[in-house]
């Protein structure tokens, strides 16, 4: 399901950017309203699991970064084609594995 929300949603922004719609902003906004309606939804299905506990320091940080990570790729996907705004997209998860590798030290295994 998720797949084919964001692959419809590279789409529509898409197409919004060849109609002179600049407004990323309003665009990240509906995207992470939307993942938020989804994942509340999900919680209503399945009332009884366990959230982690997450410290919200944790959560403040990562929200802060995703808003970037994805005012970027919509910035990216507007000067760039759908093609290579998904290559680019594909290789950011080998290249934040490097980067975690050289500043952390972390490793993974190949069955990941």
């Amino acid at each position: 399901f998720n797949i084919t929300v964001v692959v419809g949603l590279v789409g529509v922004l898409k197409c919004l950017y060849s109609h002179n719609f600049w407004f990323t902003t309003t665009l990240v906004s509906t995207h992470f309203m939307a993942c938020g309606i989804v994942a509340k939804g999900y919680k209503v299905c399945r009332p009884f699991a366990k959230a982690p506990t997450v410290s919200y320091k944790h959560i403040i940080t990562i929200a802060v970064l995703k808003v970037f990570s994805v005012t970027f790729h919509n910035l990216s996907l507007l000067f760039n084609s759908v093609t290579l705004f998904e290559v680019l997209s594909f290789l950011t998860i080998p290249l934040m594995c490097f980067v975690e590798y050289v500043w952390q030290g972390k490793t993974y295994s190949i069955l990941i």
